[in-house]
């Protein structure tokens, strides 16, 4: 009987650290961007009921005579697209980005529009993170970098790293994502 009860409390232990391993490691979940354009002057509508496409940023390609990160169904043919997701009425959509190994990952809102570009990576330094989401601001009409936004998903806290070396933090709700013109 005494031998039963240990192999039953080493049973229970053994599911004990396997369940908080897990819980541990657990992605972070869906998270929620919101797409807007950058020039809120210009237009002040979100990008509503846009579908985005989701690629694999780590793919690295010497050179093309096509564009690599096509949008709508020519994205579909490529075997890096991740996903294919839609924005809601308010420009929002939601993204597991846990589910996916890659430490880069571009989205493709629309043919005339930019990349954005998200990392998996809790500095500017670019040291990779599961829980952290890397995306940088430009200045309105340039490729010129402004800031850069540390997304801690866990703890729903935004880092704001200013090119001038200034950081702000605040609390996020979703992860503000501004949509540029080639």
């Amino acid at each position: 009987m005494r031998k039963l009860f240990n192999i039953g409390l080493i049973v229970f232990s053994s599911f004990l650290v396997v369940g908080l391993a897990n819980r541990a490691f657990a992605g972070v979940g869906d998270v929620t961007f919101q797409l807007s354009f950058e020039d809120q002057s210009v237009d002040q509508t979100p990008l509503a009921y846009r579908n985005v496409n989701v690629y694999n940023g780590d793919y690295e390609f010497k050179s093309s005579t096509f564009d690599l990160y096509p949008y709508g169904v020519e994205g579909r043919k490529r075997h890096w697209l991740l996903a294919e997701v839609k924005t809601d009425g308010h420009g929002k959509f939601n993204l597991d980005v846990s589910r996916y190994n890659a430490k880069k990952i571009f989205l493709r809102v629309g043919p005339t529009y930019r990349l954005i570009v998200l990392e998996k990576s809790s500095d500017i330094s670019h040291t990779p993170s599961d829980r952290h989401l890397r995306v940088i601001g430009f200045e309105p009409g340039s490729s010129r970098v402004n800031h850069n936004d540390i997304y801690d998903l866990k703890s729903d806290r935004l880092k704001t790293i200013g090119m001038d070396g200034s950081i702000q933090e605040r609390r996020f709700k979703h992860i503000e994502l501004k949509v540029q013109k080639e």
